[in-house]
């Protein structure tokens, strides 16, 4: 009788997904834990300050500044780093389009260029996104740029633009001209 994957088992991975190197994070009850071999605990330390955490503290969020400015990250675009969840988790495309728009961030500034003060921002606001969205029901939250392309910016009425962004898992990228001035050119 074959093995059956303990994570497929739990409802934790699909049951098509071939290679456990190559699974995504997943998110369960507003915790992100990475789907591999090692198991959930394991991987689970590699992750960064956990945004939905109700123990967070103001350690957790000078650490994910930390490791957002860490030398790695330095030549990444801060739309890029926002979703490595080794950096911070719990953050995803749509909330780091938020965030980014929210804090007028452009958001093809690469990481190096950005002041600490501003990632600090970056990591607030997105834990208070990701808060204030937790207690919604789903599709319920005001979006500000996220699937508005083509559409008026609701703070400035200059039209929304998206690009994709090139990470291992394909993203669309969605932003304001005026309100989030580019510093770098999109893709």
């Amino acid at each position: 009788q074959p093995r059956v994957d303990p994570l497929v088992e739990e409802g934790l991975v699909a049951p098509d997904v071939a290679d456990p190197g190559q699974r995504p994070l997943i998110e369960e009850r507003g915790r992100h834990r990475r789907r591999g071999p090692g198991g959930i605990p394991e991987a689970a330390d590699r992750l960064g300050p956990d945004l939905l955490s109700p123990g967070w503290t103001a350690a957790d969020a000078a650490e994910a500044v930390r490791r957002l400015r860490d030398p790695a990250r330095a030549a990444m675009t801060i739309s890029a780093a926002l979703l490595d969840q080794r950096a911070l988790a719990g953050i995803g495309n749509i909330w780091r389009n938020e965030t980014l728009w929210h804090e007028r961030v452009d958001p093809w500034a690469r990481v190096a260029d950005l002041d600490e003060a501003t990632v600090r921002r970056l990591v607030l606001r997105a834990r208070e996104l990701l808060l204030a969205s937790a207690g919604q029901a789903p599709g319920r939250a005001r979006l500000g740029v996220y699937r508005r392309s083509g559409r008026p910016c609701p703070r400035c009425a200059t039209i929304v633009r998206s690009a994709p962004l090139e990470t291992a898992i394909p993203r669309t990228t969605y932003w304001c001209p005026r309100c989030q001035p580019s510093t770098a050119s999109p893709p």
